[in-house]
């Protein structure tokens, strides 16, 4: 299998763990930016949190709301430790 097939293929398991783990666009952005899942750059986060402390405050709020909805989602995690592994 080709390095984009395999990139491709990756890509689509994700989007599907993420929407099976019925996080809110907000709650799938912020674990996106964090993780740099399918944005333009890893570490985007830490910029918009850098802005003040209130923000950085929502977005730390908005990500452990995602990831409770994840660690809930077996299925979710499973399938991400099959996709990393």
């Amino acid at each position: 299998m080709s390095k984009t097939t395999t990139q491709t293929k990756t890509r689509i398991e994700v989007d599907v763990a993420l929407r099976q783990a019925n996080l809110t666009s907000e709650e799938e952005k912020v674990l996106r930016m964090h993780y740099g899942i399918g944005m333009a750059a890893q570490g985007e986060i830490e910029a918009h949190a850098a802005v003040n402390a209130d923000v950085q405050a929502q977005i730390a709020a908005i990500e452990q709301r995602a990831i409770g909805h994840v660690r809930r989602q077996q299925a979710v995690i499973d399938r991400l430790r099959h996709i990393d592994g």
